[in-house]
């Protein structure tokens, strides 16, 4: 009975983490570049084998396996703007610069920044194929062309070229906020040969429908285990106290 009153606890503690997960992607649905989390639950085979070694509590209750990142592509969207660009291919990304080494987004909404560099929203230098991407500082958004390979262009002049990288396995990539990720060291990035499109910015890839219907479920799920805590919590009571009733 206690095992039951441990199993219905941990569902409604892995019901809630999935909710506050959900209400993260919900958000930032509307940024562009967003990538939404996952959570899955322990396999029915992962937990026979944790019991099989006897691990401690392994039969018992509810577990969350991880929570990971579903790098599914979002939708491009015409801006029309100079400095949004989108990649056509869900395995590249666009490489930033910063103290604490490369950082990797999906997000093409770039700016000029104070030091004439192309920089993101939040003022990240974006590196290019030699470095930072320096923008004349007489150069006007409207100047600035970005091939499909990549290359910027103000006038007729080149001024750089993105780097645009992919990796072998995105499921090791680890956010590093709420759109960029870091690479482990033994996972180098790899040059990616990805059609770059100006003008266009990349959706995030949330569903507020779907992720609407994850949360009802999620929440009839935390309910349902919620009245079973209840019950079961009454029988306990009734049989350590049988003068209560």
């Amino acid at each position: 009975m206690l095992r039951g009153l441990y199993s219905a606890a941990t569902a409604m503690d892995a019901a809630t983490t999935n909710q506050e997960i959900i209400s993260h992607n919900l958000a930032y649905a509307n940024v562009p570049g967003f990538r939404r989390s996952v959570m899955s639950f322990e396999t029915f085979e992962t937990r026979l084998q944790r019991q099989l070694a006897s691990e401690p509590g392994a039969y018992l209750g509810t577990r969350v396996s991880q929570v990971k990142t579903d790098f599914q592509m979002g939708r491009l969207e015409q801006t029309g703007r100079p400095l949004d660009v989108a990649l056509a291919s869900p395995e590249g990304f666009f490489v930033l610069g910063g103290p604490d080494g490369p950082r990797y987004t999906r997000s093409g909404v770039f700016h000029i920044g104070e030091d004439g560099n192309l920089v993101t929203s939040t003022g990240v230098p974006v590196q290019g194929a030699g470095g930072p991407i320096a923008i004349p500082a007489d150069a006007s958004p409207s100047q600035i062309r970005i091939g499909t390979d990549g290359t910027v262009w103000v006038n007729e002049n080149q001024v750089g070229q993105l780097d645009i990288v992919r990796f072998a396995d995105l499921d090791r990539l680890q956010p590093t906020g709420t759109l960029s990720f870091s690479a482990p060291p033994d996972m180098p990035p790899e040059p990616a040969e990805v059609t770059v499109a100006q003008g266009m910015r990349e959706s995030s890839n949330v569903s507020a429908v779907d992720e609407l219907v994850r949360m009802i479920a999620g929440m009839r799920y935390f309910e349902a285990s919620q009245r079973a805590l209840r019950q079961l919590g009454e029988t306990v009571h009734e049989h350590t106290n049988p003068q209560a009733g």
